[in-house]
């Protein structure tokens, strides 16, 4: 494996890793070492924003706003690419938030969460039985934001939820792309990288290759804009920049966007896949 990038979990143990090109597909890369679910479960334990109900400070709040939008856009994206929509599951749900938005636009939705935590926080919105312990029927889309980078076995995974699809289902994946810009910049302190708890990297190139690799096509990419701002200032944290690092964090994000518009690259995609019939 070639060494890519030397680096620390700065969000809690301050320990350190690397980042290498990974042998399974061309354009992925791979925390090294790489860990069990059991033995990542500790790194999960601090205030993870995901697992998260509580909105204590400006920046959770903001996160918060621009959650309910992408929310919105992701239902208009299911609605557009799902020929019907009954049923979805949300993969790593966290703490439900999409779960609970969908089932208050009638859509029968199901969230899977292996975090004990995020499971108690899950239970104060959602119903019990929208909590599946195990991956049973069928679904009209299986929606996994930003959750494919946390698996350690993924491609085991995959395959299980691509049989739990119906047979004209679709998948919305959500993913950081360390090619963008702001990745880039911040080089080993880009906040996506978010070691060891992100085990996998992908860029475009990655999730093409593994996207055929399981007989399933790409038929549509969409930015998510707001990704490349809330990375770039929590790298800008990571840096332990001074006040003006905010107004530069900003900056980047914006820039990064921009860029984007020519090359794709940008700090987030979300891929809507099907399968290749």
């Amino acid at each position: 494996m070639e060494h890519y990038l030397k680096l620390k979990d700065y969000f809690s143990s301050q320990e350190s890793f690397e980042i290498v090109e990974s042998e399974l597909y061309f354009g992925l890369l791979e925390t090294n070492p790489r860990m069990s679910n059991e033995e990542l479960e500790k790194y999960y334990q601090g205030k993870y924003i995901s697992h998260q109900n509580q909105k204590s400070n400006a920046f959770e709040k903001i996160y918060s706003i621009a959650q309910k939008y992408n929310q919105k856009q992701k239902l208009k994206i299911l609605n557009k690419h799902a020929p019907r929509l009954n049923s979805v599951l949300d993969y790593g749900c966290g703490k439900g938030d999409f779960v609970h938005f969908l089932a208050e636009n009638k859509i029968n939705s199901y969230g899977f969460e292996p975090g004990k935590q995020a499971q108690e926080n899950f239970l104060k919105k959602n119903k019990k039985n929208q909590l599946l312990d195990e991956l049973t029927g069928k679904f009209d889309a299986i929606t996994l934001f930003h959750v494919l980078e946390h698996i350690p076995n993924f491609e085991e995974i995959f395959e299980g939820l691509k049989n739990n699809l119906n047979p004209e289902g679709i998948m919305l994946l959500a993913l950081p792309n360390y090619k963008s810009f702001d990745a880039q910049f911040y080089q080993n302190y880009w906040a996506a990288y978010d070691v060891p708890r992100h085990q996998w990297h992908f860029s475009p190139d990655a999730v093409e290759n593994f996207a055929q690799q399981f007989g399933m096509i790409i038929v549509k990419r969409y930015p998510m804009l707001f990704d490349s701002f809330y990375v770039s200032l929590i790298s800008e944290q990571y840096k332990k920049s001074s006040a003006w690092g905010k107004i530069r964090g900003l900056s980047v994000g914006f820039f990064s966007n921009i860029k984007a518009l020519k090359t794709q690259n940008y700090s987030s995609i979300l891929y809507v896949l099907k399968p290749n019939q």
